[in-house]
């Protein structure tokens, strides 16, 4: 899995919710909207998977204490 982004914390995406929001690569549309340019068309470096998990999970095991 190809991993353009992260952004840890999210309040947005989920009214109510805080989350944590991954970005992947693979889009193949081209809207002329988008507002993730470079990850569509893999214009950024891959971020570290295990990295990432490993804070989600470290998040969740905080949330659940």
């Amino acid at each position: 899995m190809f991993i353009g982004g992260f952004q840890k914390v999210s309040l947005v995406d989920y009214p109510g919710i805080i989350a944590s929001t991954i970005f992947t690569s693979g889009c193949n549309f081209r809207c002329g909207y988008c507002h993730n340019p470079d990850l569509v068309l893999g214009k950024v470096k891959s971020l570290d998977r295990e990295e990432i998990f490993r804070y989600l999970k470290e998040a969740k095991e905080k949330k659940n204490r």
